[in-house]
């Protein structure tokens, strides 16, 4: 059965998994038109991924492929790089086969010192150590390229080469992509960039780096024959949340020699299941993806509590708002604003019943009140339900809300169960001392017995 893919941004928009019978060269063919070079016949198994992409208005035959182990898991399907429905195409006969390869000599997994090793996206020499180093970046499109972690090479469906790839060589990004050249993915595999390995790479804009310890560098990387900042004062270097300090220390690899601080920038990852609702909350303000709806809880008089839709992707989130997000299965990049982001805003910020933290940690518990984690149960689904025994403080997620309720709510007890229907408000509220249902939500008394409508449990639950 095909997958649902994604919608609305780039990634697998259809695919199938299978667990692969034997070891062997598994290969997607597929008769593929497209309007555009956008779409790509793809294939994957383990961290290994493969794309075919199809060229402009030229209907053919397509196919792709992947080694894979004994009982590996091989997804295979179509690959877009624009939003569903951006660009038209069309696809049949697709077929899987493969070549059982079982019983054959598996490929080379080392290089050899002083060794040349190349395929179709690179060129490479070999280390020491027995992984090799980029001397030529291949493969640009449309200006940009994500450096491979893998030097694959086949001679027709056999895998001679299978090679780690830890180094940007010197010069290797210089030779044709001098000029085309604008964004580059570099993936936490990567340990070093080598002597001059942008140099003169003057139309650089964007640079994203995976790892959290930055890679060594050698001398003039990101230099110029135009001027020392010819690259560096209009390309932002992106790097994973948190590790920014580390990129800015002038003692470790000496990044700031080239990039001033306002130029390397955090991103952070927001992930939705196929759930399709999650918490999310940081101490800096960042952009809210396309696809992605926010909601507050607001407290107001009279002991009630409304859960309100605030904010639609594309719109700029302030630091310190804890949040419920909806949409589709994924993970979502977000740029943090440096500077912890702007704080004016029409919301009020006083008003959110909701909490966050920054880093996995012990919330710091109030007199007064029970504490709540966003989670969806086995049994009962989503809800808030208590994080600790008797609602207590409890050890929160990176990045997670969490929902710190009154005593006065105190008969709600283990759980507060939404029937979410994003389009209205949501309400919860205690009267008197009593349990009550009100716009979809369902509770259960502190003793975990059925107050209205059906019994909850607490055990196996899991957490957004």
């Amino acid at each position: 059965m095909w997958g649902d893919g994604v919608s609305g941004k780039a990634g697998l928009i259809a695919y199938q998994t299978i667990t692969a019978p034997a070891k062997g060269i598994y290969t997607l063919n597929a008769d593929f038109y497209s309007e555009a070079t956008t779409f790509a016949l793809y294939i994957s198994s383990g961290t290994t991924e493969k794309k075919t992409y199809i060229p402009a208005n030229n209907a053919g035959n397509y196919s792709v492929f992947v080694n894979a182990a004994e009982g590996a898991t091989v997804k295979f399907g179509i690959y877009t790089d624009v939003p569903t429905g951006a660009v038209y195409g069309y696809c049949d006969n697709f077929t899987l086969s493969y070549v059982d390869t079982s019983g054959e000599e598996g490929p080379v997994t080392e290089a050899v010192a002083g060794e040349t090793y190349s395929n179709t996206e690179i060129e490479a020499i070999g280390l020491e150590d027995g992984t090799v180093a980029i001397t030529k970046l291949l493969g640009v499109k449309d200006g940009k390229v994500t450096v491979p972690t893998v030097l694959d090479k086949y001679e027709g469906s056999k895998q001679t080469y299978s090679l780690t790839v830890s180094t940007i060589g010197n010069g290797a990004c210089v030779v044709d992509n001098t000029e085309s050249l604008k964004e580059v993915t570099i993936p936490a595999e990567i340990t070093k960039l080598g002597d001059k390995a942008f140099y003169d790479c003057t139309s650089l804009e964007t640079l994203n780096i995976k790892a959290n310890t930055p890679p060594a560098l050698g001398k003039n990387v990101f230099g110029s024959s135009l001027s020392y900042d010819a690259i560096t004062k209009n390309c932002i270097v992106y790097v994973p949340e948190g590790t920014a300090a580390l990129y800015n220390s002038d003692e470790l690899n000496y990044w700031t020699m080239f990039f001033a601080n306002h130029n390397i920038r955090e991103r952070g990852i927001i992930s939705l299941t196929s759930v399709g609702y999650a918490t999310y909350y940081n101490d800096y303000g960042y952009t809210l993806p396309e696809g992605i709806s926010a909601y507050l809880v607001y407290s107001t008089n009279g002991g009630t509590a409304s859960m309100m839709k605030e904010y639609v992707g594309g719109e700029d989130v302030c630091p310190g708002y804890a949040l419920i997000l909806k949409g589709e299965k994924g993970d979502y990049d977000i740029i943090l604003m440096a500077s912890g982001g702007a704080t004016n805003d029409e919301r009020n910020l006083s008003r959110n019943c909701l909490k966050g933290t920054q880093t996995e940690q012990m919330i710091t518990a109030e007199a007064g009140y029970v504490y709540y984690q966003f989670a969806n149960d086995d049994t009962d689904g989503l809800g808030w339900y208590w994080g600790a025994d008797n609602g207590g403080a409890f050890t929160n997620g990176a990045h997670k809300a969490y929902l710190p309720v009154n005593n006065g709510f105190s008969s709600l007890g283990r759980s507060i169960r939404f029937d979410f229907n994003p389009t209205e408000i949501m309400e919860f509220n205690a009267d008197s001392g009593n349990t009550v249902v009100k716009r979809g939500i369902k509770y259960v008394d502190s003793k975990g017995r059925l107050v209205i409508d059906g019994k909850y449990l607490i055990d196996g639950r899991k957490i957004y």
